[in-house]
């Protein structure tokens, strides 16, 4: 993520950045998709977004996993065009989700997936909880209320008490509270969530705990054959190479010349396992970009911005289905990928892709 005094910053580079001629307005794909959010899952008696298209469960609110791509969405537009209304539509929805905090979750409190949820014994994930972070850092530079550091903070406050078990290749980070599982996402979710805190605060705590994270992973769950991060019973996945990009980045900007090559060999390594087209889920797919076209205001290399755009781009041509982006970006519906979505018409499907449109709006091109 751009270094958190990089909010004005943006608004410099937006007026000497020369967009190449094939520029797409991603600006304005973002704030339609996020009308069409509001017009199609805002569920007007609870005053907040379903989960489904027509949800009538009796919890039809959206978890913090299926709503965090529209968190991410409207703080993008914030930054990438930062008006009174824009700033104020991250100001208001950062607020509404700080109600997903449940202080009865030990030892001083966290996120629950669902909006209201209380109780010590609630079930709660752990990497759910640090893209919650992660979003209310971007609420930060998009709006520069200090309030969303500190909600920032009692995510990975959270993950590193209760779901940080380190050890060997069969230890790392628990997906969840009951510890059943592992998570590789959780765990470079936590990574990423420690070294942006670490960028925006100078907190010395929070680079001891992003490192503390990264070196377990290239220790237990990093392949010499890809470059990438893996273990025995998870494959590459777009997110989690994209959290490790953006943790390193962000400890670049601080200085660490380590965590500057790293950075760059992630991002090569990425490059190459996945090639020009990638589809593992845009609510996966998103993370992974967001980093990148942070990497390339970074590095100002525009080969990680054009490798988002050129897929922000398939996403336009074949992700839309009656007016919504309930596709995936090689134009195959939800249903094909059961092991990923198990509902047609989530919040989710759609509003990733909204997302990748907010972050390359955000982030102009090298």
């Amino acid at each position: 993520m751009l270094a958190a005094v990089l909010a004005t910053a943006i608004v410099a580079l937006l007026a000497v950045s020369v967009a190449p001629a094939s520029a797409t307005d991603f600006l304005g794909a973002a704030k339609k998709g996020i009308r069409n959010t509001r017009v199609h899952w805002w569920n007007p008696g609870e005053r907040w977004y379903n989960d489904r298209l027509d949800d009538r469960d009796p919890f039809p609110l959206a978890t913090t996993w299926s709503v965090v791509p529209l968190f991410e969405a409207v703080d993008g537009v914030a930054i990438g065009q930062p008006n009174s209304a824009n700033r104020k539509a991250a100001r208001s929805f950062a607020n509404v989700a700080e109600r997903y905090f449940n202080g009865d979750l030990a030892p001083h409190g966290g996120y629950s997936p669902y909006k209201g949820d209380r109780g010590a014994d609630n079930h709660v994930w752990m990497d759910d909880n640090s893209w919650w972070g992660q979003a209310f850092i971007d609420a930060y530079r998009a709006t520069r209320n200090k309030r969303y550091i500190k909600d920032a903070k009692t995510a990975s406050d959270f993950v590193d008490a209760r779901g940080w078990e380190g050890g060997g290749g069969n230890g790392g980070m628990w997906w969840e509270s009951q510890h059943q599982t592992h998570s590789l996402e959780a765990m470079a979710a936590a990574t990423a969530l420690s070294a942006e805190l670490y960028e925006v605060t100078n907190n010395a705590k929070y680079r001891a705990r992003a490192i503390k994270y990264i070196d377990w992973a290239d220790a237990h769950a990093f392949s010499s054959k890809n470059h990438l991060y893996r273990n025995s019973t998870q494959p590459i996945m777009s997110y989690v190479e994209g959290s490790m990009i953006g943790a390193n980045l962000s400890l670049c900007k601080k200085g660490d010349k380590v965590s500057c090559a790293r950075m760059e060999r992630l991002a090569g390594a990425a490059r190459t396992w996945w090639g020009e087209n990638v589809d593992f889920g845009p609510q996966f797919d998103t993370i992974m970009f967001r980093f990148l076209v942070q990497l390339s205001a970074y590095d100002r290399d525009p080969r990680w911005w054009d490798w988002a755009k050129h897929n922000g781009d398939r996403a336009l041509r074949n992700a839309e289905a009656g007016g919504l982006l309930l596709k995936f970006w090689d134009g195959s519906g939800a249903l094909a990928h059961q092991a990923v979505i198990s509902h047609y018409g989530q919040i989710q499907t759609h509003t990733a892709t909204v997302a990748l449109f907010g972050w390359l709006a955000a982030v102009p091109r090298p």
